[in-house]
């Protein structure tokens, strides 16, 4: 109970519980604590426009309590009614989590393996920038060393890419 009036005749316990506050529910069971708590308190308010208007509300309130509903004791807020819809609908919130997770890491992983592949095929550009560069010199040093321009001796790779670099210093 919520006043101390086990031991005491009828009429002591009627002044007891009429000029005093109750003792909150939890001092003698922490466990109700919540809602329990909230429509106990509401039920036996001292104030009749704060209790429950009739029986069939104050019972209205209990089977919300039992089917994990926000209870009309308490007010509506936001997280109140989230902890609620969760408590009823923990499978298809673990689901929807899980979703969002793997949504979250896919995106990560597909972000990763896109500037991944941007970035080897910038390195693959540039190494093929490099080595056409390359094939150009070995072309054209292929190509200037030859019999017409070396009279009198074999055409040799080395002559062919000093020509090309007395022609670049020119």
């Amino acid at each position: 109970t919520c006043h101390a009036t086990r031991d005491l005749p009828l009429p002591e316990a009627v002044r007891l519980i009429s000029e005093n506050e109750p003792t909150r529910i939890t001092s003698h069971h922490p466990e109700l604590r919540g809602d329990i708590e909230t429509i106990v308190h509401k039920a036996i308010e001292r104030d009749k426009a704060r209790r429950y208007a009739s029986a069939a509300d104050f019972a209205a309130d209990i089977r919300r309590y039992l089917s994990d509903e926000p209870i009309a004791a308490r007010p509506a807020t936001l997280l109140y009614q989230v902890s609620k819809f969760v408590r009823r609908h923990r499978a298809l919130v673990a689901a929807t989590t899980l979703l969002i997770c793997l949504l979250i890491a896919g995106i990560i992983v597909t972000s990763y393996l896109a500037i991944s592949a941007n970035r080897a095929r910038e390195v693959a550009e540039r190494k093929t920038t490099v080595a056409e560069g390359v094939s150009d010199i070995l072309l054209r040093a292929f190509t200037t060393a030859t019999p017409k321009v070396s009279p009198g001796k074999e055409p040799l790779l080395i002559d062919g890419i000093n020509r090309i670099e007395a022609q670049s210093e020119e």
